[in-house]
C-alpha cells in the first residue's frame, strides 16, 4: 500500500495470518482479494514484480 491505507477496512486475523506466509512482506502489506474500500479517496497500491505475471504465466 503506497497510499489511501485509511480508505481500506481493518486487516481480520485471517488476512494477518495469510500474510505471515507472503514473501516480500512488507510493513504495509494487504491482500487485495480482503481490502475491501469503505471510504471515498485515493488508493495507491504496489504489485510486487515478482507477482506480476503469476497469471499470465499459467502458474
Amino acid at each position: 500500500m503506497k497510499e489511501g491505507a485509511d480508505n481500506l477496512s481493518e486487516m481480520e486475523d485471517d488476512e494477518a495470518d495469510r500474510l505471515d506466509m507472503a514473501a516480500d512482506l512488507q510493513l504495509n502489506s494487504r491482500l487485495g482479494c480482503q481490502a475491501v474500500i469503505t471510504k471515498p479517496g485515493k488508493v495507491v497500491v504496489e504489485v510486487p514484480a515478482w507477482n506480476r505475471n503469476y497469471v499470465s504465466e499459467e502458474h
